[in-house]
C-alpha cells in the first residue's frame, strides 16, 4: 500500500487507507468518505479508476458527499500550506534577527579589539618610559656613590678653613660684647651672675637672664699666687653680654657715674 493518502497527501497507515483495486493510489477511509467499519471489497476502485456509477463492494456515495469531502481535503490542505507559510515566515523573521545580532556583535568585536591595540600600545609606550627612568636613577646612583669614594682633598681642606675663619669670627664678635669688671672682692661659692645684676641695678639698668651669656673671672685666685709683700686684689669678672646695646647702656652709665 502506499504510504500517502491519493487526495490529502498525508501520510496513513494499513489498516486506516483503503487502495484502489485498478490503480496504485491509496487513501485514507475518511477522505473518500467511507465509515471505518465498513468492510471493502478486494475490487474496489477510486473515483479516477471507476466508470460512471457505483464503485464495487461498497455502496455508492453521493456525488455531494463526494464534494463535500474533496471540500474538506482541500481545505486542510490549504490550512496546512498557510501554516507552513507561517512558520517560514516566522524562521526567515529569526534569522534576520540573528543576522543583525551578528553584525553587531561583530562590530563590537572590532571597537574591542581597536581598544585593546590602544592598550596594547599605550603599556608599550609606558614600560619604555619606567625603563629609562629606572636607567637614569642607576647611573645617578652609580655616580653619587663614586663621589663619596673619593672626595677631593681640596674641597675638604677649604671646607675645614671656611669653618676656622667663622668660628673665628664669632669669636671675635662676641668678644665686642665683653664687659670687664674689676675691684670685686672673691668668695667662696658666690653667685656671679647676681653680683652682675646688683652692678647693673646701681647703675639704673635692668637686666633680664637672656641679656647674659655668661659671667665668669679671668684666671687663678689671688689668694694662690700673692706674695707677703702685696695683698691679693680680686680676679676681673668677665661679662659676655647677648647684645650690644647693652654694651652700650652700661658702659655710658659707668661714665656718668
Amino acid at each position: 500500500m502506499a504510504n500517502k493518502c491519493g487526495l490529502c497527501g498525508k501520510f496513513l497507515s494499513q489498516t486506516d487507507g483503503v487502495k484502489c483495486s485498478k490503480c496504485p493510489l491509496a487513501y485514507h477511509r475518511h477522505c473518500v468518505n467511507i465509515n471505518p467499519d465498513t468492510k471493502i471489497s478486494a475490487k474496489w476502485m477510486c473515483k479516477t479508476s471507476k466508470p460512471k456509477g457505483s464503485c464495487s463492494g461498497v455502496n455508492s456515495t453521493p456525488r455531494q458527499s463526494s464534494t463535500h469531502a474533496e471540500t474538506e481535503v482541500i481545505t486542510e490542505t490549504f490550512m496546512d500550506v498557510r501554516v507552513q507559510g507561517s512558520n517560514e515566515r516566522l524562521l526567515a523573521q529569526e534569522i534576520r534577527f540573528l543576522r543583525t545580532e551578528l553584525q553587531t556583535f561583530s562590530g563590537e568585536m572590532v571597537n574591542f579589539r581597536q581598544e585593546v591595540g590602544k592598550l596594547n600600545a599605550t603599556k608599550t609606550e609606558f614600560n619604555s618610559i619606567l625603563d629609562s627612568v629606572e636607567n637614569r636613577v642607576t647611573c645617578l646612583e652609580l655616580q653619587v656613590k663614586d663621589e663619596k669614594k673619593v672626595a677631593p682633598a681640596s674641597e675638604l681642606v677649604e671646607t675645614v678653613a671656611q669653618l676656622k675663619r667663622d668660628l673665628n669670627y664669632k669669636d671675635q664678635a662676641a668678644l665686642l660684647n665683653d664687659l670687664e669688671l674689676i675691684g670685686v672682692p672673691e668668695q667662696n661659692g658666690e653667685n656671679r651672675m647676681h653680683l652682675f645684676s646688683l652692678v647693673a641695678q646701681n647703675l639704673g639698668i635692668e637686666l633680664d637672664e637672656r641679656d647674659v651669656v655668661s659671667v665668669e673671672r679671668s684666671g687663678m685666685r689671688r689668694d694662690q699666687v700673692s706674695t707677703a709683700i702685696e695683698p691679693p686684689r680680686p680676679i676681673p669678672i668677665i661679662i659676655r653680654l647677648a647684645r650690644r646695646a647693652i654694651y652700650d647702656q652700661l658702659l655710658r652709665a659707668a661714665r656718668v657715674r
